[in-house]
């Protein structure tokens, strides 16, 4: 879909000409590498350079509020980024005994200087004191997909596949025994004592949730089969409950009020868009649907539609959303011009 802009970057004006236009000084999320530019709820943090192949692969906010992105290049290298809470850090990837690049399976932990890569390799990578360990094996079968951090002593990752879980308590990683099920779909939570799963049972299309309360798990009814909904994918936590989304729009959400789990929609005019992420700043739900974002405020969904880059081999798609909490920001990795002129692409949320 489409999306028109009041203010539209078109085909052929390069961001240094717009930076020229609407110059202004550095503020809390932008790069140095390019001037911000104002496009409805977003802002242009920067372009990488056409042709470059750049893009992101990975976004996690982390316990202090910093952001951590993954990145790629044409050459499949994996690098890191991240936001402090006033500039981007620059971070090496990992590298194998053997030479070969780790690519990271999953993300998280306590800031930029204290967080945890799971890598394609199957070991847990530390990066500690501007330096990786030497990574250890995760003692999972199959990849760590999710990592949920809580606090410092309080980071749980699962592996979907084969419904694995394992919790660090700050100084031990612990593999904790879950709920029978064919695969754990979403983690999603706000400490060790208020955290969800949720997966499917194969051979009666059921779609359970379990809740953590830091004693026992306990099954929670759901409205919907597995058969209704597809399997979730993104959750977040907010204010006023827990929400989660399938891969389609047209699944529409399941809702965690305090009391029960509900089923309901978005609006039919994103039926046909994938979810590609959620996440929440300031009682805002926001919504990433690759090539436009939406978000729930009091109750009603509107459109946050993303800005239009000049790129004449295609436009902005958004890969991954993530919020500092700290000043509510929220951050939009990803890429333009498809495979023919593809360059990286670094949105936000306008800060006060």
């Amino acid at each position: 879909m489409s999306i028109k802009n009041p203010l539209r970057i078109t085909a052929g004006v390069s961001l240094a000409l717009l930076a020229s236009v609407f110059s202004a000084p550095a503020e809390a999320g932008q790069s140095n590498k390019s001037a911000s530019v104002s496009v409805a709820e977003w802002e242009v943090v920067e372009v990488g350079p056409e042709g470059s192949g750049e893009g992101y692969d990975a976004s996690v906010a982390t316990i202090s509020g910093d952001v951590i992105a993954q990145t790629r290049t044409q050459e499949l290298t994996h690098d890191f980024r991240c936001w402090n809470g006033s500039d981007w850090e620059e971070i090496e990837g990992v590298t194998a005994s053997d030479g070969t690049e780790v690519d990271a399976t999953g993300l998280g932990g306590v800031s930029c200087s204290d967080f945890y890569m799971f890598g394609d390799d199957g070991k847990r990578w530390h990066w500690k004191d501007n330096s990786w360990d030497q990574g250890a094996a995760t003692g999972h079968r199959f990849p760590v997909r999710m990592v949920n951090a809580f606090a410092p002593d309080d980071i749980w990752a699962t592996s979907p596949v084969g419904e694995e879980v394992s919790h660090f308590d700050g100084d031990t990683w612990t593999k904790v025994s879950i709920p029978a099920m064919d695969n754990l779909d979403a983690v999603v939570g706000t400490s060790k004592s208020d955290l969800w799963i949720l997966g499917e049972i194969y051979s009666t299309d059921e779609l359970v949730a379990y809740h953590w309360n830091g004693v026992s798990w306990n099954k929670a009814p759901m409205p919907v089969s597995s058969d209704e909904f597809s399997a979730p994918e993104h959750a977040t936590a907010t204010a006023d409950g827990v929400y989660v989304f399938g891969t389609r729009a047209d699944d529409g959400y399941l809702h965690w009020d305090g009391e029960s789990w509900q089923h309901a929609f978005l609006p039919e005019a994103w039926d046909d868009e994938y979810v590609h992420g959620a996440t929440h700043a300031n009682g805002t739900l926001w919504l990433n649907l690759y090539t436009t974002a939406l978000r729930l405020d009091d109750g009603a969904w509107t459109e946050a539609a993303y800005p239009q880059i000049g790129n004449p081999c295609g436009s902005l798609t958004i890969t991954g959303i993530a919020t500092d909490r700290r000043s509510a920001t929220v951050f939009g990795f990803g890429s333009i011009g498809g495979e023919c002129n593809p360059q990286s692409a670094l949105i936000r949320t306008p800060t006060a």
